[in-house]
């Protein structure tokens, strides 16, 4: 990432693994801070998700879960440590998380259709920003759709899964069409996760270890403070 932070932001894409977003994401953190100063742009990104956090928190279970939300994410080693890695997963794929179901939220809020057609646009681009910064945003879109699922499956008929399934087959062939160095770039990188490749299944159960160890014993006291009534509001954050 610091060869990306030490480019010019009119040079041409080195095209890595990751979407283009990523590097001129990098390129403008660089510009704006130096190639050395790389963390003070990812903290300023964490000030922001404790932000958007408590947005999403007080609009979905109210004001005082949201304040304790911004106290854990201050003390906790987890979001620390995030907040001073210079990476995508640290602080920039939380925040436009965050950013995508205040989003949302506002859109499922709306009364107007006026309203609801400008909270669906800004929602759309999230998710497109997210996507092409990088891949594993689809998650995150994906518990927008498992949201929608839930909230309007009375109203949803096959076609509008049939419209999803063309919609990525269409995106993907044209990434590949314009692309196609970023393409096998992007492919290869996610087929390095795959059980009999370099990082297979060993990454994820060794981070997960490192996020029970950083959460602490939190982790253990989330269970029994859950209810059956927060499971509606606390629904995207559980299937994320």
């Amino acid at each position: 990432y610091a060869v990306f932070a030490e480019q010019p932001l009119t040079a041409p894409l080195i095209l890595s693994a990751h979407p283009p977003l990523a590097e001129i994401l990098f390129r403008s953190a660089g510009a704006l801070f130096s190639p050395t100063h790389l963390r003070i742009f990812f903290a300023l990104l964490g000030l922001a998700t404790i932000v958007l956090a408590w947005f999403v928190m007080s609009s979905r279970v109210g004001e005082r879960a949201a304040w304790w939300t911004v106290i854990l994410l201050v003390v906790l080693p987890y979001n620390v440590l995030a907040s001073l890695m210079i990476d995508l997963d640290g602080q920039v794929i939380p925040a436009l998380f965050l950013l995508l179901l205040f989003c949302f939220g506002r859109l499922t809020n709306a009364v107007t259709r006026s309203v609801q057609t400008q909270w669906l646009i800004l929602t759309i681009l999230c998710a497109l920003i997210g996507l092409l910064i990088k891949l594993s945003f689809v998650l995150a879109i994906g518990v927008i759709l498992v949201e929608c699922f839930f909230l309007y499956r009375q109203k949803l008929r096959p076609v509008f899964f049939l419209a999803f399934i063309v919609s990525g087959a269409v995106l993907t062939f044209v990434i590949r069409l314009v692309s196609p160095t970023l393409f096998a770039g992007v492919l290869a990188h996610a087929q390095s996760f795959s059980p009999t490749q370099s990082r297979n299944w060993g990454q994820v159960i060794i981070q997960t270890l490192k996020a029970i160890f950083y959460l602490g014993p939190l982790l253990i006291v989330g269970p029994f403070l859950f209810t059956r009534d927060l499971w509606k509001p606390l629904r995207p954050f559980i299937v994320y």
